[in-house]
């Protein structure tokens, strides 16, 4: 419950509540109780109010749930660095690629992110799973995409090859 001095959102407390799950801003909010619920107070009081809401409920998260075989994620991270016989130190990257239903990973140390070498890694992954899933999901990866697009990316071709060789 918030304690303090009474706030004039407090009756408007059920209205609130559902545009916070959401995640309407406090300036949405203001403006929706304003517009429709003849909320005759500041915006300040608002935001005040949102503020104290978000403090005590926990932030919601959203699972995303898919079928068994539906997606694969891929992605580079870097890697512990590489000590040579002669004491030259090398950068090393970490390929990881997760099943998302099961959460399954392989997990495979390389030394450079170039296509081929990102080829190779995907289909060891592949390989090490037994199977190939409907959808790869390879997160705007400069070995993958050569031009990050939301609804239509571009993919490298050697890539989109590798793709349609794989189905």
């Amino acid at each position: 419950m918030i304690t303090g001095p009474r706030s004039l959102c407090g009756v408007f407390r059920e209205v609130i509540l559902p545009m916070l799950e959401l995640a309407l801003s406090a300036q949405r909010v203001y403006q929706d109780l304003v517009a429709g619920h003849g909320f005759g107070g500041s915006y300040p009081s608002v935001s005040r109010y949102v503020a104290r809401l978000k403090a005590q409920e926990p932030e919601r998260v959203w699972r995303l749930e898919c079928a068994p075989g539906e997606e694969f994620q891929v992605d580079f991270g870097l890697g512990a660095p590489l000590v040579e016989a002669g004491g030259e130190t090398r950068r090393t990257w970490l390929f990881q690629a997760v099943l998302s239903h099961s959460r399954k990973g392989y997990s495979e140390v390389v030394l450079r992110q170039d296509t081929e070498t990102f080829l190779r890694v995907t289909e060891n992954a592949l390989r090490s799973f037994s199977g190939v899933p409907r959808l790869l999901n390879f997160d705007n990866l400069k070995a993958a995409v050569v031009k990050a697009d939301w609804y239509d990316p571009a993919l490298n071709p050697k890539l989109a090859d590798f793709c349609a060789k794989m189905c």
